[in-house]
């Protein structure tokens, strides 16, 4: 396909806005906003991209089609939350190094270092293995060491270990900063038995860590007890075990029981539940202080069934709990029952965003055009539609493409509300070979042409309605338009012609002997008059008998034309009169300059004014 590519060009039969240029879309020119550099294609409604067309939904990023989000990226899409660097998708914050993903912090000589390492002048480093400023191969024999070896940044005999620049000895160990024997830990530049350490701090022989205190006894004080529990003369306790002052090992058997179980701080018979100092039967709970049925909860020490319980209150039967209220119904007439964000209506209560022509919309549907269709889709005279199949006002079916405002079968194409299948073209409701040319709803054959609406053979065909309006049909077959011809010549039937010699629709070459007019007349100013006439416009004038041409009537022997009036001799035209003397002055008398009186002058919105009529 060749185009010119310019926006100044006719397309197709008109001339494409500044900025469109005319190229071929479904295998017509037509001007568009979006195309190919070489012309070749028109990608409106869409992008173009790298010499091609993005699809329905896609954006041009870095020469890639990608779908919104996405970042185009050395031929292929970044998914959201990646950049491309250096030709890399990579995540946001970091950047391609030879090809990998890399956190800046990382970049270390055009290198990515991995976790725990150091950069160094040399490259990547694992700091244990830093030694003199040298990064070792290995632990032994470090080069920066001198013979010895490198441990913890410190160079050191084999079986010592670094510590905060120095080396430990044989048996010790680096902890927080010091050197100290296997099985105690550094607190405070101070070496501490493992049992003795204490929420930062080394308790003294004898005390324990509870509750992250150094406590001398499991009680000291309730504040040496771990957490939910008590202190009792024995020690701490878990409250839970606690029965008659005595803490119980577990709640089977508690010695201050007398046979029965711990529950809840009370002794009770085995499947019950100890409850503010009574036990609950067997199938009953304990809720905020009192027993209550399974499924229930105590509210202002009234059992509630728990779907009934409301912000505080416990709601009747048949209510329901709305925005911390019991309702007797979804709306109640008010409003006020409905979540936030929700409206009553009569179905009951509904998200503003779901509220459709007086309708809630179900879950997963929107509202569309007064109708609830799902997610995505919109309706198109009372029908859901997808995107992609709605056509101007209409919703194509499954297997349908849009063409030209048509629903047509795949490949097919559409104009004018009528479709034709692939290798044809529209033609009202005809469909032609894409070389035959449409001509008012009919195809014509080979070697016709539309002219005035019809499939002629020729221009012509010595028929004139073949020919455009304002032309004629020549004797040749030919359309002649006058406005082509060269100034002073109109068409004849032989072409332009002069106008002065056109006749008739003929062409005179000899005035005298013209084919357009009688045998005994001749072309006197482009009308067949008889001899010794000349033409008048279309009247002819007898010269032999005196007469004149004047604004294209014959003026009588003795008769002169004044102002373009015949008058007699010696008179002058006045308007469409004519006067026996003065001028002519606004088409009225003028005498000897001055008007005689004012009464000379008519209409009565006239008057003589310096001698001539004029209006008021």
């Amino acid at each position: 396909m060749n185009t010119t590519c310019s926006n100044k060009t006719a397309c197709a039969g008109k001339t494409c806005f500044i900025g469109q240029k005319c190229a071929y879309k479904n295998g017509q020119l037509t001007c568009c906003t979006n195309y190919t550099p070489d012309c070749s294609i028109c990608c409106d409604p869409y992008v173009t991209c790298n010499n091609g067309c993005c699809g329905s939904g896609q954006v041009c990023s870095n020469n890639v089609c990608c779908k919104s989000g996405e970042t185009g990226c050395n031929g292929k899409c970044c998914p959201p939350g990646e950049i491309c660097s250096n030709g890399v998708c990579c995540p946001q914050g970091q950047e391609s190094i030879n090809g990998n993903c890399c956190d800046p912090i990382l970049i270390c000589n055009n290198t990515c270092c991995g976790d725990n390492q150091i950069c160094l002048d040399s490259g990547c480093c694992d700091p244990n293995l830093v030694c003199n400023g040298v990064c070792c191969q290995n632990q032994e024999q470090c080069p920066g060491c001198d013979g010895q070896f490198c441990s913890n940044s410190v160079c050191c005999k084999e079986g010592e270990t670094g510590c905060n620049g120095i080396c430990c000895p044989s048996g010790q160990i680096c902890s927080n900063g010091i050197c100290c024997p296997e099985g105690q830990i550094g607190i405070d530049g101070t070496c501490c038995d493992q049992d003795l350490a204490c929420n930062g701090t080394c308790c003294s022989a004898g005390q324990v860590c509870i509750n992250n205190q150094c406590c001398s006894n499991p009680c000291g004080n309730n504040t040496c007890c771990g957490d939910n529990q008590i202190c009792l003369d024995s020690g701490c306790c878990d409250p839970n075990l606690v029965c008659n002052g005595v803490c119980c090992q577990n709640q089977e058997q508690c010695p201050g029981c007398n046979g029965q179980f711990c529950s809840n701080s009370v002794c009770c018979k085995e499947g019950e539940t100890g409850c503010n100092g009574i036990c609950c039967p067997s199938g009953q709970i304990c809720s905020n202080g009192i027993c209550c049925p399974e499924g229930q909860e105590a509210i202002n020490g009234t059992c509630c069934d728990q779907d009934l319980a409301c912000n505080g209150t416990c709601c009747q039967a048949g209510q329901s709990c709305i925005n911390n209220q019991c309702c007797s119904n979804p709306c109640s007439n008010n409003s006020t029952c409905c979540g936030d964000g929700q409206i009553c209506l009569d179905s009951g209560c509904c998200d503003i965003n779901s509220v459709c022509n007086g309708v809630c919309c179900p879950s997963g549907q929107t509202c569309s055009n007064g109708i609830c269709c799902p997610q995505g889709q919109e309706a198109i005279n009372g029908t859901c539609c997808d995107p992609d199949l709605i056509c101007n006002s209409t919703c194509c079916s499954f297997g349908e493409s849009c063409s030209n405002g048509v629903c047509c079968p795949a490949g097919w194409s559409g104009n004018d509300g009528f479709c034709c299948p692939p290798g044809s073209k529209n033609c009202g409701t005809t469909c032609c070979d894409m070389n035959q040319q449409c001509c008012n709803g009919t195809c014509c054959q080979a070697g016709q042409v539309c002219i005035n609406g019809q499939c002629c053979s020729n221009p012509c065909g010595n028929d004139s309605i073949c020919c455009k309006d304002g032309q004629v049909c020549t004797s040749n077959g030919t359309c002649c338009d006058s406005s082509l011809c060269p100034s002073g010549q109109v068409c004849t039937d032989s072409g332009c012609c002069d106008r002065n010699l056109a006749c008739n629709g003929k062409c005179c070459t000899d005035p005298e002997n013209c084919p357009g007019c009688d045998s005994n007349q001749i072309c006197s100013n482009g009308i067949c008059c008889s001899q010794g006439q000349t033409g008048c416009n279309t009247n002819c004038c007898n010269t032999s008998l005196g007469e004149t041409c004047c604004n294209g009537t014959c003026c009588p022997d003795k008769y002169n034309c004044s102002n373009g009036v015949c008058c007699p001799s010696g008179q002058f035209g006045c308007g469409s009169t004519c006067h026996s003397s003065g001028n002519c002055c606004n088409g009225y008398n003028y005498c000897s300059g001055n008007c005689c009186t004012n009464g000379q002058c008519s209409p009565s919105n006239y008057r003589c004014e310096n001698g001539c009529c004029v209006h008021l």
